[in-house]
């Protein structure tokens, strides 16, 4: 965090800055948001990950022993994170003289906004008072590709299969009728804006949060795990096709996308006037 700051104030220092468009993992942006707002730019958070403010993000409770569930959850994942917790807080007041109670996962919560990239129905609902910055849902507005790291294991590939470097989504999923998987946030959202029912597995980074939320939006088939078996997979393609309301629900996100700000809007939300005193503004 302290390097992290570093690096950004001497940038600011350098140059006007209007402006400050923040990953949702780094570090100096808790610090830069504590700040008095007349004393730094902007600050926006860049939800190219699950929204994961207030930490953690459980799915809406429906029934009082889910309400239960949710809040013991919150207190074993704070009761956990107050190692990292007091060592931000200390690291804060070192840099700002200010204190705090946040998080430090909930530092976009915080900022002037969050530019998060999904559809409306893929994300849990947030109170203004669970977040208070604007969420702006802007689709996946980047050009994505996927690539295989290291070397397939299989030989030889049966004859439905295809093995490539490089695969340009935008030409590939408009012909599919179900992706499969590791969970990757991008690779989901890019599914989503054609209407691609998912399966999804993955355990890893934020693959399980991934998982939950195709499962609770309705668009797939989300499983928190590393690996399935071959029938267990299959069972889970034919699961998706074997009707009409996955794809269904995933039109309703392409549709919610496509209603989405264009990359014109995404730019003046990210360079015009500040949403918390007027400008561009995109529903919540």
């Amino acid at each position: 965090m302290p390097h992290q700051l570093r690096v950004v104030d001497e940038e600011l220092d350098a140059s006007p800055v209007d402006v400050v468009l923040c990953d949702p993992l780094f570090l100096a942006g808790m610090p830069l948001v504590l700040r008095p707002r007349t004393e730094r730019p902007r600050a926006l958070a860049l939800g190219f990950l699950p929204l994961m403010a207030p930490l953690p993000a459980l799915p809406p409770a429906t029934n009082p022993l889910a309400s239960a569930r949710n809040a013991a959850i919150r207190r074993v994942a704070r009761r956990f994170l107050r190692p990292i917790t007091r060592l931000a807080h200390e690291q804060v007041r070192a840099l700002t003289g200010a204190g705090t109670d946040l998080l430090p996962l909930d530092r976009p919560a915080r900022s002037e906004g969050i530019l998060q990239m999904t559809a409306p129905g893929f994300e849990y609902p947030r109170t203004t008072a669970e977040v208070p910055a604007p969420i702006h849902f802007v689709g996946p507005t980047t050009t994505s590709a996927t690539t295989c790291g290291g070397t397939l294991q299989m030989d030889p590939l049966p004859d439905n299969v295809r093995v490539a470097d490089f695969l340009p989504y935008d030409e590939l999923l408009p012909r599919c009728d179900v992706m499969f998987t590791n969970g990757g946030y991008g690779g989901v959202n890019h599914a989503l804006r054609y209407a691609v029912p998912l399966v999804c597995v993955g355990a890893s980074e934020d693959k399980r949060d991934v998982a939950a939320r195709v499962t609770w939006s309705g668009v797939g088939v989300g499983i928190s795990r590393p690996a399935l078996s071959r029938r267990a997979a299959r069972r889970a393609v034919h699961r998706v096709l074997g009707g009409t309301a996955y794809r269904s629900r995933a039109r309703e996100l392409a549709d919610q996308i496509a209603a989405g700000p264009s990359t014109d809007e995404v730019v003046a939300l990210i360079c015009g006037a500040d949403p918390t005193r007027g400008g561009p503004r995109v529903a919540r």
